[in-house]
C-alpha cells in the first residue's frame, strides 16, 4: 500500500504580518518615489479650489496600478524560475514552458506603461494611454491566461474583481476634475476657462 502525505504550509501570525509588511513596502515605497516625480512635472492646468497634480485619488489609482505590477512581477520571477528548471531537464519542452510566462510579461509591461503615462505625461493621450493599458495589464490579462495556460474565466475568480475595480478607475479617470485638469482634457480646458483660468 502506497501512502501519500501532502504538505501544507501554515504562516504564524509573525510570518503573516512580514509578508504584509514586505508587500506594504515594496507597493508604498515605489509609490512614494512616483509621487516625488510626478511633482516635477506640473498639471496642465491649475484652478483655485479644485485639486489637479497626481495626489488624492489619482494617486490612489497609481497606487492600485502599483500593488498589481508588483503582484504581476511576482509571478513573473517565479514563473521564470520553473521555466529554467523544466528547460534545464528537458530543452525540448522550452517553448511550452516559455509561453506560460507570457500572461504575466504582458501584465507587466502594459501596467508599467500605465503607471508611466499617469505619473509623467500631461496630455489627453497620456490619460487615454493609460486607461487603455490598465485594461490591458488588469483584467484582459484573465484571457492571455486562458490562451495560454488553459486556465478557467470564472465569474468569482480574479478577472471579475479586477474587471470592477478597473471600471470605477476608468470612470474617475474619465469623469473627474483632478484628471481633466492635469492631463488637460477637454472638460479640464472649459472648467478652467470657467475659473479664468488658462494653459499655464
Amino acid at each position: 500500500m502506497v501512502e501519500v502525505s501532502s504538505t501544507v504550509i501554515h504562516f504564524t501570525g509573525m510570518q503573516m504580518l512580514l509578508l504584509t509588511g514586505l508587500f506594504l513596502i515594496a507597493v508604498l515605497g515605489p509609490l512614494w518615489i512616483l509621487k516625488r516625480f510626478a511633482q516635477i512635472v506640473p498639471p496642465v492646468y491649475k484652478v483655485n479650489g479644485i485639486p489637479s497634480g497626481v495626489g488624492g485619488l489619482l494617486l490612489m489609482v497609481v497606487g492600485i496600478l502599483v500593488a498589481q505590477a508588483v503582484s504581476a512581477l511576482y509571478h513573473f520571477g517565479r514563473a521564470a524560475g520553473e521555466v529554467q528548471r523544466v528547460i534545464a531537464m528537458d530543452s525540448s519542452f522550452w517553448w511550452a514552458a516559455a509561453q506560460t510566462l507570457i500572461p504575466d510579461l504582458v501584465s507587466v509591461v502594459c501596467l508599467l506603461t500605465a503607471i508611466g503615462a499617469l505619473v509623467f505625461g500631461r496630455t489627453p493621450f497620456a490619460l487615454r494611454l493609460g486607461i487603455v493599458m490598465s485594461w490591458l495589464g488588469g483584467p484582459l490579462v484573465a484571457f492571455l491566461r486562458y490562451l495560454y495556460l488553459g486556465l478557467p474565466i470564472e465569474v468569482a475568480g480574479e478577472p471579475t474583481g479586477l474587471f470592477f475595480l478597473t471600471i470605477v478607475m476608468t470612470l474617475y479617470l474619465l469623469f473627474s476634475n483632478r484628471p481633466a485638469l492635469t492631463y488637460g482634457t477637454e472638460s479640464g480646458r472649459h472648467l478652467a476657462e470657467q475659473r479664468g483660468v488658462f494653459n499655464l
